[in-house]
Parts: structure tokens; C-alpha cells; sequence
């Protein structure tokens, strides 16, 4: 009996509970539907004054707040939301907050504007590295502003060319021809709160007025120098050597731009006197330093490195033995006539020695 009774006490409660749980609501809220509607929205902003917009969807008029201090303002044209911001010149980003309402509806939008952004890609290099000649190259920019570009060398102009993308400038760098040592120079530039510099480093330039330094003699005992100019033609450079009002002569050079140096090779020939070719030809003694002697072997030449001295102003260049006339030491350039060409034989005449010559030209 007591069985019965807790299997009916059992389904009374359960019956109980159902009804009790059949009496409660639930109401859903749909958030969307108390928000103003974004359609679209221009909201990430560059540092330069720029303008953005907002998109909605509104039934009611719009209007619009905002928490900037006074860097953003807003228009409100129907459904859409005008943004103007100021020129921000700092490097950091900033933000505000719209909020939006229309009729009961509210919503809110973040508006970012970016810091000043300026970039320039070198790559693994610390600076723009030029040759001596006179040129004009492009060079792009990244920025998110206007950027003003200045030199603080009179060598350097610069000027700013069409962009070819949104957020890239192009700047036109023109050198001016060196017509002496190496020299260095920066591109300057600013944006608000960012300044900095691009070092610009221009080789020296080997062609130029030069002074010829030598020896009349192995004993340097006397010393001279003459006027040259060192020039480049279409099949190379040379060197003109006057030595007096009416007598001149070109003697090719080999330049090594990689090496920076200098060479002037036996038996070239660098002019005519007296109707008679005249050539370069190098002499020196023997490796145990006994005699003076020469050679028409056209392999054998004399060389210098082409160095810059700091405190002196100049571009020097020290022709040296370097090996390349076996058994003998270069010491000299005669220029001398002879009855063939390529020399050989007899010399008809030696119009000038040059013992340890250099190259010497100083800054203007």
C-alpha cells in the first residue's frame, strides 16, 4: 500500500512542476535593432588634413558627436557623415569615438588617424652612393603626408617628380659633375615632428688639371712637374702632357673603377715628333737594382692607386713597380721616337724621362 501511495505522490509533484514551469516568459532583446545601421565607413586616415566619411542607414535625421579635442569635425549631409580631420604632425597615431544617433537609434565608430609615416628603403646600404659624373636619378618615398625636402650642400638639387602610387612620392636627386676628391653631402627632410637625413656620398673624379711630379733622374737628385689634363674619349682615357707651347703628347691610361687605379702600359703610342711615332716606354733596373734598361714587351706597364689626401685637398697617384716586367723594377716613363711601329730597334730620340712620376690635382 505504501508503494502505491509514493508512486502516486510522485506523479503529483512531477504534474505540479510542468504546470508551474508552463507559466514563465522569456523576452529576447535584438540589440541591432536600437543601432544605427553602417552602411560603410572611411574611418583609418593618413596623418596629412584628410577627409573620411560614414555611411548609414537611416530613416530619421543624423546626427553626430564626437570626443576629439578638436582635431576632427563632422558634417552631416542626409545619411551620410563627413570627416575632416587636421594635419596630425606627431609621430604617434590618435583616435576618437562618433557617436551616431537617429530617431531612438544609436551607434558609435572609431575614427584613427595615423602618425606621421616617412620611409626610405636603402636597402643594407647607410647612404646613396654616386659616381663622379654629373646625372639625375629617381628615387621613391613613402609617406603619408607632404614632406619638405632641402640639401645643406650646393652640389645636391632636389625636386619632387608626379607620384606614382597613393602613398609614394618620387624625388628627383641631380648631382653636378665632381671634378675633385670624394664628397659628401645629406638630403634633408621633414614632416611635422619627423626630420631626418639621407647621407649622399659622389666618388672622386679622375679626369681634370693635373700637375705630372717626377725625377729627371733614378737619384731623384732633381725634381720637375709638368701641366697634364687627364680626359676620357670613346676608347678610353688619356693623359695630355705639355711639355712645352708647341710639343704635347696623349698617353692612354687604364682606369680600374673597381680598383681605383691607374695604368700606363710599355710601348703605346702617344703621339708623333719630327714625323716619327713617338711611344710610352717604361725602364727600370734589374731586381738586384744594377743598370737601367727597356723593354717592347707591350704587356709590361707601371700602375698607381688612385687615392684622395684629406689634408692636402688633392687626388694623388703614385705610379709603382707592380710586378708586371719580370725580373726588372718600373721606375720610369720615357716618351721616345722611333723608326717603326711598334717600336724597335734603335730610338731616333727621348724627348722626356719621367722617374717616379705622379699624378697630382688639387681641389679647386
Amino acid at each position: 500500500m505504501k508503494k502505491i501511495f509514493n508512486i502516486f505522490l510522485l506523479a503529483t509533484l512531477s504534474l505540479i512542476f510542468v504546470t508551474g514551469c508552463s507559466d514563465d516568459k522569456y523576452e529576447v532583446v535584438d540589440p541591432v535593432a536600437n543601432m544605427v545601421k553602417i552602411v560603410s565607413r572611411e574611418t583609418t586616415l593618413p596623418a596629412s588634413a584628410s577627409q573620411g566619411k560614414v555611411v548609414v542607414d537611416a530613416t530619421s535625421p543624423v546626427t553626430v558627436t564626437s570626443t576629439a579635442d578638436g582635431w576632427l569635425t563632422t558634417t552631416v549631409e542626409g545619411n551620410t557623415i563627413l570627416i575632416n580631420v587636421d594635419f596630425n604632425s606627431s609621430l604617434e597615431s590618435r583616435s576618437a569615438t562618433l557617436t551616431i544617433k537617429s530617431g531612438t537609434k544609436e551607434s558609435q565608430v572609431a575614427v584613427i588617424q595615423e602618425g606621421v609615416i616617412v620611409n626610405f628603403d636603402l636597402g643594407e646600404a647607410t647612404s646613396i652612393k654616386f659616381s663622379s659624373d654629373a646625372q639625375t636619378v629617381e628615387y621613391p618615398v613613402s609617406s603619408n603626408c607632404d614632406v619638405e625636402f632641402s640639401t645643406d650642400v650646393d652640389w645636391i638639387n632636389i625636386a619632387e617628380a608626379e607620384s606614382r602610387a597613393s602613398n609614394e612620392k618620387v624625388i628627383l636627386i641631380s648631382l653636378d659633375e665632381n671634378h675633385n676628391g670624394p664628397r659628401s653631402g645629406n638630403i634633408v627632410y621633414k614632416a611635422g615632428l619627423r626630420e631626418g637625413y639621407i647621407p649622399v656620398d659622389q666618388d672622386m673624379s679622375i679626369l681634370g688639371e693635373y700637375e705630372l711630379r717626377y725625377y729627371t733622374g733614378s737619384s731623384k737628385a732633381t725634381s720637375a712637374k709638368k701641366s697634364c689634363v687627364i680626359s676620357k674619349t670613346e676608347s678610353g682615357y688619356i693623359c695630355t702632357v705639355q711639355l712645352s707651347s708647341s710639343e704635347s703628347y696623349e698617353v692612354p691610361l687604364t682606369y680600374d673603377a673597381e680598383k681605383s687605379t691607374l695604368a700606363i702600359y710599355n710601348a703605346t703610342q702617344v703621339g708623333t715628333y719630327n714625323d716619327k711615332d713617338a711611344f710610352s716606354m717604361i725602364l727600370g733596373p734589374k731586381t738586384d737594382g744594377t743598370g737601367t734598361y727597356n723593354t717592347t714587351n707591350a704587356s709590361v706597364n707601371i700602375s698607381g692607386d688612385i687615392v684622395y689626401d684629406k689634408e692636402e685637398g688633392a687626388v694623388i697617384c703614385e705610379f709603382l713597380d707592380n710586378g708586371s716586367w719580370s725580373g726588372y723594377i718600373a721606375r720610369a716613363v720615357y716618351i721616345r721616337t722611333y723608326n717603326t711601329n711598334p717600336p724597335s730597334g734603335s730610338v731616333v730620340s727621348t724627348r722626356v724621362q719621367f722617374w717616379y712620376p705622379t699624378l697630382y690635382k688639387a681641389d679647386k
